[in-house]
């Protein structure tokens, strides 16, 4: 007998970008794929702990952080990145971290670690 994997049953994030009648889907964190997944949380521990430690994570903490979050909008939501600016991209994530549970500095795969 073949084992039938179940679908996620997680709300995916829907917002609406301006001028579009139909929202769009983000996928919640923790339906996304385990590679892009694990390398978010590889990239937000050293965030973590810098907040933790009173101090502010370095731009190349941040910047390895964002390049995961752009490859993880681009599998979620390919063009995305193409259609929205910075601000608005810092405001769809804000609102989809919220949603999937997670500060900018842990991811819900680093907070286990």
């Amino acid at each position: 007998m073949v084992f039938q994997v179940p679908a996620t049953s997680l709300e995916p994030f829907e917002f609406q970008l301006p001028g579009e009648a139909e929202p769009r889907k983000l996928t919640h964190l923790n339906a996304m794929p385990l590679g892009l997944k694990n390398q978010l949380a590889e990239t937000a521990k050293p965030i973590a702990a810098a907040q933790k430690a009173g101090r502010q994570a370095t731009k190349r903490q941040n910047e390895a952080y964002g390049v995961v979050l752009l490859k993880l909008f681009e599998f979620a939501a390919p063009g995305l990145t193409q259609l929205v600016d910075e601000t608005q991209l810092a405001m769809i994530l804000a609102a989809w971290q919220e949603h999937s549970g997670i500060t900018a500095g842990e991811s819900r795969a680093s907070a286990g670690s």
